[in-house]
């Protein structure tokens, strides 16, 4: 897996941002519509989290299920998240913690769901299909794997490279790969539809700079354009209500069953 996304000071930044963040807020509160839309917010489901980071959309998820493991490759992440679910007092009977990479982790059990937020996108193809046969092995006979990726590769900007992505996703190339890896895939949303335009103005600003800018520099936002951008992504959820996915957005939501 890509290594430059997992030091340390990039996850003590993101444990500072994550909380107050649109993007953050948004994507947590859009997974848990989702899943309760799908009817997989079950309080008897066993869940596994792949590339759990700092714990923030895990945090939000643990007390809807039976029990949540959370699995992560880099040990500050796990301390973060550590620190987070003490804050928010959730029972430690609710959860375990585990640092590894999911590439040599041997599971001890079958999970009905497996989570992987943000997380394909950082491992290499050469072992994407790996990572994705292990997942598989380890759902149970009907279980789930849920997935968020960054969308279309148009989109691509220097903020992939310093995130330590290798590719980005549109429906068709995400259920291409899942596909060939045994899966079929059930449901996909895109997501952060109303904000689209701002991705879109962020690439051509950073295209116009020769596509440089600061390490983690886009958790960096004003407070005002902050609040407003957060705004605004509720409007996918009111889209949401009538249409029950979106059809454009900056990231893409997946669910497919093994």
């Amino acid at each position: 897996m890509a290594e430059s996304v997992f030091s340390a000071d990039s996850q003590a930044q993101l444990y500072k941002s994550e909380d107050k963040h649109f993007w953050f807020k948004t994507r947590a509160k859009f997974i848990i519509n989702r899943l309760k839309n799908l009817g997989l917010l079950n309080a008897e489901f066993e869940v596994a989290e792949i590339g759990c980071g700092n714990g923030y959309t895990s945090s939000k998820l643990i007390n809807y299920y039976s029990h949540y493991h959370a699995i992560e490759g880099t040990e500050s992440a796990i301390g973060n998240m550590q620190e987070r679910l003490n804050a928010d007092n959730i029972n430690p009977s609710k959860y375990t913690l585990t640092v590894a990479d999911i590439t040599k982790y041997k599971f001890s059990k079958q999970y009905d769901l497996v989570f992987a937020f943000d997380v394909i996108e950082h491992i290499e193809p050469k072992e994407l299909d790996l990572a994705l046969k292990i997942i598989k092995e380890n759902l149970s006979s009907n279980g789930k794997i849920v997935i968020t990726v960054p969308a279309f590769q148009w989109l691509w900007t220097s903020i992939d490279e310093q995130a330590g992505h290798f590719r980005r996703f549109d429906n068709k190339s995400l259920e291409q790969v899942l596909t060939d890896n045994g899966f079929k895939v059930e449901y996909t949303s895109y997501m952060f539809l109303a904000v689209l335009p701002f991705y879109i103005a962020q690439r051509y600003l950073l295209l116009k700079q020769h596509g440089k800018s600061a390490s983690n520099s886009h958790l960096e936002i004003n407070p005002i354009l902050n609040a407003i951008l957060y705004g605004l992504t509720m409007l996918d959820f009111t889209i949401l209500k009538v249409t029950k996915r979106l059809g454009l957005g900056s990231s893409l939501f997946c669910v497919a069953t093994k």
